[in-house]
């Protein structure tokens, strides 16, 4: 954006300035769905926490405004998938032999 912005610099006990970065989402298939925008000062000590805020925020709009049920579904990393559903591989595992030799030690009744 060609506007700059007025910021104080906390390590530096000054006033400084800054480009403004305006990003924007679109949902690269559905063009039903809504577009956000979002702007933050260039090099914001918080950039990439904001972003990943604003992310999660937008996937779970997109995920209501397509029909989901937040009661049901969440999103992960911008896939839409069933609250409480286990898919890896490895969860699957633990999940289904929770006390699996590799996670605990068997123990002999004698220990116990």
């Amino acid at each position: 954006m060609p506007d700059e912005v007025v910021y104080f610099d906390e390590e530096t006990n000054e006033n400084k300035t800054a480009k403004e970065i305006k990003l924007v989402w679109t949902h690269n298939t559905e063009t039903s769905l809504s577009v956000h925008d979002m702007c933050i000062r260039e090099d914001h000590e918080q950039y990439d926490e904001f972003v990943l805020r604003e992310e999660n925020r937008i996937a779970k709009k997109w995920m209501i405004e397509l029909g989901y049920d937040p009661d049901l579904y969440i999103t992960k990393q911008w896939m839409i998938v069933e609250k409480g559903k286990i898919s890896d591989p490895d969860e699957i595992e633990e999940w289904l032999k929770p006390n699996h030799p590799t996670a605990i030690n068997p123990i002999t009744s004698e220990e116990i």
